[in-house]
C-alpha cells in the first residue's frame, strides 16, 4: 500500500499497479472501510481501478494522522458487509453508424466484424469506476484478440450510449461528449440521467454484459421510456 498527497486536502491510497478483480475488491473494501469510520474530516472517499481517492478538511485531520486510519479502515473491512454487486445485461448495435471503428477495427485484429462481436459478447466485464465525464463506465477487462489503443485523432462529438475500446478496457459513453476511443457498437438505454435520485444504477463491483441486436429492436428499446434493463443479484 501507497499513501501519495495529491494537494492539500487530498491524498491516493494505491493498492497495486494493473487492472485486477481482486485488487479491485481490495480497493472497494477499503472505500468501505473508510466511509464507515465516519470521521469528522474524511470529506468522501472515492474508489478506482488501484487506488482510492480521499478527500480531507486538514482543519479536522492532519495528514500525518491518516496512515492509521487507512489501518484502521482496512480493519473494519473485513467486518463490513457489503451490499452484493448485480449483473446487467446491456443491449447493443454493433457497427454502421452506430459503430464506426467495428471495420477498421476488425481489419487491424486480423479478423471479421462478426467475430469482433461475438468476442466482446462472450465475456461479462467488471465496472471499476467512472469517469472522465460523469457516469462514464469503465470495465475489463477485454479479450487480448481485440485489444487497441485509442485513436490518433479523438473525435469532437461520440454519441450517448457509444460502447468504446481502449486497450485492455471498454468502456460506454453515458452522454454526447469527445472521446478518443474506437467506437464499435451503442446502446439504447439511458445511462446517466442527473435528475433523478441515482443518477445511474450501477455501482463498481457490477458486471456488465453485452447483448447484440439488430435495428428494429435498437429503435424499439429507444422509444420504449418504460425498459428495464435485465439484471439479477450476484451471489
Amino acid at each position: 500500500m501507497i499513501i501519495k498527497a495529491l494537494g492539500d486536502a487530498h491524498l491516493i491510497i494505491s493498492l497495486g499497479d494493473r487492472i485486477d478483480p481482486g485488487i479491485h475488491q481490495e480497493v472497494l473494501g477499503l472505500t468501505e472501510g473508510l466511509k464507515a469510520l465516519r470521521h469528522p474530516g474524511i470529506l468522501s472517499v472515492m474508489p478506482a481501478y488501484t487506488e482510492v481517492l480521499l478527500a480531507y478538511d486538514p482543519l479536522r485531520l492532519l495528514e500525518s494522522e491518516i496512515p492509521a486510519l487507512v489501518a484502521e479502515a482496512g480493519r473494519r473491512a473485513l467486518e463490513v458487509k457489503r451490499p452484493p454487486g448485480r449483473r446487467f445485461e446491456i443491449p447493443v448495435l454493433y457497427g454502421g453508424d452506430y459503430g464506426p471503428d467495428l471495420k477498421d477495427l476488425a481489419r487491424l485484429k486480423g479478423l471479421s466484424e462478426e467475430e469482433v462481436v461475438a468476442i466482446h459478447t462472450s465475456r461479462t466485464y467488471r465496472l471499476y469506476g467512472f469517469g472522465f465525464i460523469p457516469g462514464f463506465l469503465y470495465l475489463g477487462i477485454l479479450d487480448e484478440r481485440i485489444r487497441l489503443g485509442r485513436l490518433e485523432t479523438p473525435r469532437l462529438a461520440v454519441a450517448a450510449g457509444s460502447v468504446g475500446i481502449a486497450g485492455e478496457q471498454t468502456g460506454i459513453y453515458p452522454r454526447v461528449s469527445p472521446g478518443g476511443w474506437r467506437i464499435i457498437g451503442r446502446s439504447p438505454v439511458e445511462f446517466f440521467n442527473p435528475q433523478r435520485e441515482e443518477p445511474t444504477p450501477f455501482k463498481p463491483g457490477d458486471e456488465l454484459r453485452f447483448v447484440s441486436l439488430d435495428e428494429a429492436g435498437f429503435l424499439e428499446i429507444q422509444e420504449n421510456r418504460d425498459f428495464r434493463m435485465k439484471s439479477e443479484v450476484m451471489d
